[in-house]
């Protein structure tokens, strides 16, 4: 789920639930694409819900609008 230091990720006091918010807009916005015929936006979505998640992609977010960048290693 991305950077575990990411100052996306709220923790509960009550429960030690870590909530990732943006997984949950990510994941929100392919539900709204997907409804609304966006194909190709819903599968960008997609792909980047999972690198994102995966930890090979972080995310800026910009008036409402993500950001992808991917992670790239180095080779030695």
């Amino acid at each position: 789920m991305g950077d575990p230091n990411d100052s996306n990720a709220f923790e509960s006091a009550s429960n030690n639930v870590i909530v990732d918010f943006t997984s949950a807009k990510l994941r929100k916005l392919l539900g709204e694409y997907h409804d609304k015929g966006w194909l190709d936006a819903a599968s960008q979505v997609e792909v980047a819900l999972a690198a994102y998640e995966s930890g090979k992609a972080s995310v800026k977010w910009h008036n409402g609008l993500p950001y992808i960048k991917y992670i790239v290693e180095k080779q030695q």
